[in-house]
């Protein structure tokens, strides 16, 4: 099955999920000060939130039921998102 198969609930609480790890990782790499201040003063909170939307959407679509996915989302779903906000706001 593929990430655009799937509908309702487990679609909602699959990018809620991802969602929430990727703002965890930015709150840690946040709170460590591996981030650029000057570039995060150019995005607000709310446009934050809706880039960890669009990245929660591109990992699911990516990686949904997969072997790493299954192995281990948490393992990989902080390197996707290490990278995406290291390019972002690194």
């Amino acid at each position: 099955m593929t990430f655009a198969h799937t509908t309702g609930e487990l679609r909602e609480n699959l990018l809620m999920e991802t969602a929430m790890r990727i703002q965890e990782v930015f709150d840690d790499m946040y709170f460590a000060h591996h981030l650029n201040p000057d570039k995060l003063d150019m995005t607000g909170s709310i446009e934050r939130l809706q880039i960890f939307r669009d990245w929660a959407r591109e990992f699911e679509n990516t990686y949904f039921d997969t072997a790493e996915y299954d192995d281990d989302f948490i393992g990989l779903s902080d390197e996707f998102a290490q990278q995406k906000i290291k390019e972002e706001w690194g």
